[in-house]
């Protein structure tokens, strides 16, 4: 494992490790867990921690696992009208994640965007998010209940790799309120 190129140590798929680099393959290190979990980016985060290439998870992605950086893999993404059908058919409730952070921070264009998705059969979406803006925050609000849509929140928990982080609590005094959730689960028995 050569510290000096980190970056070689992901080959156009977060799980194709180059076969000098040292690293354990991801059947080596996750092959028992892998069909229990779905593993991310994240998960290569811990193993440059683990293996001493960086500091910590957020140093592996701002120097290399990072949007533009030497080992950053595109994610696969699914056209929204087939998403959302999924998640429908799934018996699930289809809710827009975090849209500050999505390419569609626009809040003058954002409402035909979202009235699109409700269309497409939308049925709420992640005002309350620790990166959105305080305007943002309050103008999500304000057109999901305009569009009778649900109003969810997130705190970016992401199991063992967001330490600090819990499911509904985020970092500072951050939190999702819980009559969220119970709005969210009296839609899923409709």
């Amino acid at each position: 494992l050569s510290p000096k190129n980190p970056s070689a140590l992901v080959d156009k798929s977060i799980w194709k490790y180059h076969p000098t680099t040292h690293i354990p393959s991801s059947q080596e290190k996750y092959g028992k867990i892998r069909k229990k979990i779905s593993l991310t980016v994240a998960h290569v985060a811990q193993l440059m921690v683990a293996k001493g290439l960086a500091d910590s998870i957020d140093d592996a992605f701002d120097r290399f696992l990072g949007k533009n950086k030497p080992a950053y893999v595109e994610k696969h993404r699914v056209p929204m009208i087939d998403a959302i059908a999924v998640i429908k058919s799934a018996g699930g409730v289809a809710v827009l994640a975090h849209p500050y952070l999505n390419d569609v921070a626009d809040i003058d264009n954002f409402e035909p965007f979202l009235l699109t998705l409700k269309e497409m059969g939308l049925e709420g979406i992640e005002a309350v998010y620790p990166e959105h803006p305080e305007a943002a925050t309050a103008r999500y609000c304000q057109l999901a209940l305009k569009h009778n849509l649900l109003i969810t929140g997130g705190t970016d928990f992401h199991g063992a790799v967001t330490p600090g982080i819990q499911m509904g609590i985020g970092a500072g005094n951050f939190h999702v309120p819980y009559s969220f959730y119970e709005r969210l689960m009296a839609r899923l028995e409709q």
